[in-house]
């Protein structure tokens, strides 16, 4: 069985509107890292102790392209292959597209350095 929702990292307000400056496209998110989607219980397990607390993190490149753009980020333990937040994305490209835009080896990239706070959350669906 899976848990109908996410265990994301909320980043600060004051963290989200330095990423929305940064935002190309209309649809800007800049809300969270995801740590684990849908995750099984065993996954949830090892997450939960860290729901509640603030984290530190670190931004560390913003990586645009054509359908949208993230941050990669560190600091913050993930299933994601490439953790991050979504900070933009053009219309009709959903904020998941970052999975793919951090995969990408030509991507545009642009040094993006400095630290967030963000607090562990369950977030259902």
């Amino acid at each position: 069985m899976r848990h109908r929702g996410y265990i994301a990292a909320v980043i600060s307000n004051s963290c989200a509107q330095r990423l929305r400056r940064a935002a190309r496209y209309e649809r800007t998110f800049c809300h969270h890292i995801t740590m684990a989607y849908r995750p099984s219980k065993k996954i949830f397990a090892k997450y939960a102790a860290f729901i509640g607390k603030r984290v530190l993190f670190e931004v560390l490149e913003l990586v645009t392209d054509e359908n949208g753009q993230a941050v990669r980020v560190s600091g913050v333990p993930c299933e994601n292959k490439h953790p991050h937040i979504t900070v933009s994305c053009a219309p009709g490209i959903e904020p998941v597209y970052s999975n793919r835009l951090l995969a990408r080896r030509n991507a545009s990239t642009h040094r993006l350095t400095f630290s967030g706070v963000a607090t562990i959350q369950f977030i259902p669906l």
